[in-house]
Order: C-alpha cells, then structure tokens, then sequence
C-alpha cells in the first residue's frame, strides 16, 4: 500500500480560528480533541465524523462521510484522527470531500507530553537527570525528553512502511553520532557480561538477544527467558539454537507484580496485555512476580535481568525489587513505552536502589527503543564492547 500521500498536520499549522471536524471517535479522536482543546483554543471543533458510528460524542454530532460531504464548505478542514488514514481518505473522496488533513495524535497521545504536562513534570525531569551518571547520559536523557514534546526541535513526523506514524530524530541530530558509547549494543552497553552467571530476560520475542547472551556469557549458568507466547514468538532459526543450550529455559509467562492471568494482545513484538481485552487477537495468558518465580526455580541470585515488555516493566519491577535489591543486580530496562514509564521507571529505580550507576541507551533512528541501566557501583565496568 502506498502511504506517500499522507502528510501530518502538526496543530501549531492549523490556521487561526479555524472550524474543524475530528474524523475518528476512538481513543485517538478524544485524545485529539481534549489536546486541541488545551494547545489551540482559538480552534472551534464543530463535529466528529465516523464511518460507521452515529450520535453524540462531547455534546457535539457524529457525521457520516455524505453528511460531511453536505457541510465540508462550512469547515476549515477534516482532520482525521485515526491509524486507518488511507482507508478513511479514500471513503470522504468517494463522497466528495476534499478538505482532508491527517494527524498523528491519533498515535502518540499516550506518547508526547503536551505543554503543561512537561511543564509539571519539569521537577522529575531535573531529579532524573541530576542522578544520571554523565554528561552524556544527562543530555541523552534531554535529547528524548525533547523527542516528547509537542513542539520537539529535534524530530520529524514521518510515515512508516506499513503507515503508521512515527517520530524520527533530524538527520543533522544523529544519535548515534552524537553519542556512540550509548547507542551501539541494546541492553548490553553498561552491562558487565563476565560477572554474569544467572540472567532473566522478560519479553525474550524472536529470541535475538537470548542468543547474544548464551553466545557472548562465559560464565552463564542459566538464562530464564519469560516469554508469554512461548516458543510461538521466536524464529526457528533462533528456537533451534536456543533448544539445544542447556543455559537457556524458556518459561511461557509474563513478568508482572503478582501471579494472575490477564487478556493479552498478539501482535508480534508489539504484543501487550490489555487493560480491557475487547480487542482483536486477544488470548489468557499467565503472569508471574520475578522474586516469587525464582523461589519455584531455586534461584539464589540474579546477577541480570532485561525487559521489553510493552509498557508492563513497573509492575514487573515491583514484582521483582525483593529479588533485585538481595542480588544487587544488574538492570537494563526498556522504557520508551509511553511518557508515564519514561519518568516512572528511572524515578522508580533511583529512590529503590541504593549505590547505583544510572545510565541511558538508544537503539533506533526514531523515539523508541530507549533503554535505562542501572548497575550496581561495585560491579560497573564502563562501556562495554561485544563482538
């Protein structure tokens, strides 16, 4: 499918008093009219629209496409507020409607801090980053605090290949540029590999970096990989190596606060637990505590544990704080998930862990993939290099 068409409006170029319908009444359209509402008061939002819904939504009317198509000359634009923007432009122009804009709200409104939320969350930012280990660190830190922002200086809004919007740091701002020893090896950076001996990693997904650790941990005695999907989620490729070690177990959970099962979300290295399972390709899986597992398999110590796990690392931390603060172990956490983990994880970890290295890595030319470490001071190494 071809995506080129579509070009993000940001709502700074909205223009002045303009009369606008919010296409979409999902999370994205709300999300988008409560944000309109706060950034640019002059906007006068008229309607929503709708493919298949009808009614009132915020005391305001849900139109039809050939409903639109009746009233389009009284509005400014349409601005749809939906992931299916390809589909949705082309049901307004079989109906005659032009006046389209796209927005990418619809995307990162769990993501990007609006301007007073960064402005109250201006205090926790200087917390975070009076800890941070370095310069580096610290403006690294800056760097993607700037990338979730609604006016970020330092990214693009641009379509990925299959359509979904995506925030891209400026080609003349290159992380991996600026900033080497924190963008080379995900995970594995800060962390020292030959003090290793049992490893956890939570979200172990087509099973990469699970090879990385068997290949690359001399001394590794077990790595317990916490994968809800099981060997579903890895390539064979991977799976065939993974099966034959004697160092690598595969355990078909998730890492959570507590033992219980919830609704989960299949959808391959994206996959979630759902807050509300009235999605599609939605299965039970089971989830477990970090510190309770390890009293089922005799785990003594845990000398390094790393997670992906879809915006679920602070209940995982909590579920594993016993069992991280009796083996002083070495942490790499993702947490690009959304602006509420982005503070809460490194704040979380910084007042729960006592003489500690806190540092933070980047993986990807876009905003995701940011990794925080945190090393216990007796066993950090610096920059480590990994072939």
């Amino acid at each position: 499918m071809d995506y080129s068409s579509i070009q993000f409006t940001h709502p700074n170029n909205i223009p002045l008093n303009a009369k606008i319908c919010i296409y979409g009444t999902g999370k994205g359209g709300e999300e988008s009219y409560k944000m309109l509402k706060q950034v640019r008061p002059d906007i006068s939002i008229i309607a929503f629209g709708d493919s298949f819904k009808t009614g009132i939504i915020y005391g305001l009317p849900i139109l039809s496409p050939k409903e639109l198509s009746l009233q389009q000359d009284k509005l400014t634009l349409i601005l749809v507020c939906s992931l299916y923007f390809l589909d949705i432009k082309n049901v307004l122009q079989e109906n005659g409607v032009n006046n389209i804009s796209f927005f990418a709200w619809s995307k990162f409104f769990d993501y990007i801090f609006l301007p007073e939320e960064l402005k109250s969350a201006q205090s926790e930012i200087t917390r975070i980053c009076e800890m941070l280990d370095t310069d580096d660190d610290k403006k690294l830190f800056m760097d993607l605090c700037d990338a979730r922002s609604l006016d970020s200086k330092l990214t693009n809004t641009v379509i990925s290949t299959d359509g979904v919007p995506e925030l891209k740091f400026k080609k003349e701002h290159n992380l991996t540029a600026l900033y080497p020893e924190h963008t080379s090896c995900s995970y594995f950076d800060f962390v020292d590999l030959a003090q290793v001996e049992y490893a956890a990693q939570g979200g172990v997904c087509d099973g990469r970096e699970a090879v990385f650790m068997v290949k690359q941990c001399k001394k590794l005695v077990n790595l317990f990989g916490f994968e809800p999907q099981g060997m579903e989620a890895l390539s064979k490729e991977n799976w065939n190596f993974l099966d034959q070690s004697p160092k690598f177990k595969l355990i078909a959970k998730g890492l959570w606060s507590n033992s219980v099962k919830k609704e989960f979300v299949k959808n391959g290295s994206a996959s979630y637990v759902s807050p509300t399972g009235n999605l599609e390709n939605v299965c039970e899986i089971s989830l477990c505590s970090l510190s309770e597992e390890a009293g089922k398999l005799s785990l003594k110590k845990l000398d390094f544990l790393f997670c992906d796990i879809e915006n679920a690392e602070v209940p995982m931390l909590n579920g594993a704080l016993e069992l991280i603060k009796s083996s002083r172990t070495q942490l790499a956490i993702c947490f690009y998930h959304s602006k509420k983990q982005f503070l809460e994880i490194p704040l979380l970890l910084m007042e729960e862990l006592e003489n500690y290295v806190f540092k933070v890595g980047h993986y990807s030319p876009t905003s995701d993939e940011s990794v925080f470490y945190a090393i216990p001071r007796e066993k950090y190494s610096g920059h480590q290099i990994y072939s």
